[in-house]
């Protein structure tokens, strides 16, 4: 079986699982159905993709990745971005998500630095931390990718994900701090690899335009991105974030702040 038909048939069992109740027959006790699931809240998340690094071990990156789910229990609706660190002038997908309770799962497709790519996307939400994390894949597997006069990459078959409602610090002690045209944060030990986006919280909720306005992978050792080429409109509200990782390729520390274009 096929990576994406695999991840499909993963999602179907999970959703059959939850919606699965006990039943009643007259040589058994009957079973009481277990407490409702209080879905997810809805609303726009904002997180990061890491590719495989078994997958793709020559350079499994890190990039933006932003969920918009409804509030309730839904077929459609929800709004898919995930861009890389190439030179594209629109990145996102659609998808066609089902969201039941603290379980989503979609089929996406759409444009990554202008290849035509589709897959699918399983995730859960946690109550107890407040976000959702998953798994995707990609249907046309690990493929090289060459942008003229931008650069040349491996795109990887599968990786995972998490999102996390806007100014979600992780740790707490993690933060972001926009100043005029510079988004600089707090140093965290261990730190191999930065990412760094801003994205247009209206565009990332309609789900019509690409939301991403910058977008940027970074060394460890850095501790500010300037915004001043990022076409940001004065007075205008934006989302900054930050994920940043060990040498392992593992989240150590993740926030996204609001802010007000100067």
């Amino acid at each position: 079986m096929s990576l994406p038909s695999l991840k499909l048939s993963l999602i179907a069992l999970a959703f059959a699982a939850l919606t699965a109740c006990g039943g009643n027959s007259d040589d058994k006790p009957s079973v009481p159905d277990a407490a409702p699931i209080i879905p997810a809240p809805g609303g726009v998340y904002v997180g990061y993709f890491q590719e495989d690094v078994t997958n793709n071990p020559e350079d499994a990156i890190a990039g933006a990745f932003v969920l918009s789910v409804p509030g309730t229990d839904a077929n459609s609706g929800t709004k898919l971005t995930m861009t890389y660190a190439g030179c594209q002038t629109s990145n996102f997908g659609n998808d066609n998500g089902i969201k039941n309770g603290n379980a989503y799962g979609a089929s996406w497709s759409g444009l990554l630095d202008a290849t035509s790519q589709s897959g699918s996307i399983f995730a859960t939400y946690d109550p107890a931390t407040g976000y959702y994390s998953g798994v995707y894949s990609n249907a046309k597997g690990k493929q090289l990718l060459n942008l003229p006069n931008c650069t040349q990459y491996y795109m990887a078959a599968l990786g995972k994900f998490e999102v996390f409602p806007i100014e979600k610090n992780l740790p707490a002690s993690f933060t972001l701090s926009v100043n005029a045209n510079t988004l600089s944060w707090t140093s965290v030990a261990g730190t191999a690899s930065i990412l760094v986006y801003v994205l247009d919280p209206v565009l990332a909720q309609s789900g019509i335009l690409n939301p991403i306005k910058a977008h940027a992978l970074l060394p460890g050792t850095s501790a500010s991105y300037s915004l001043a080429a990022a076409g940001l409109s004065s007075g205008k509200e934006y989302i900054a974030v930050s994920q940043q990782s060990n040498s392992s390729s593992a989240r150590i520390a993740f926030a996204s702040k609001r802010f007000v274009a100067p």
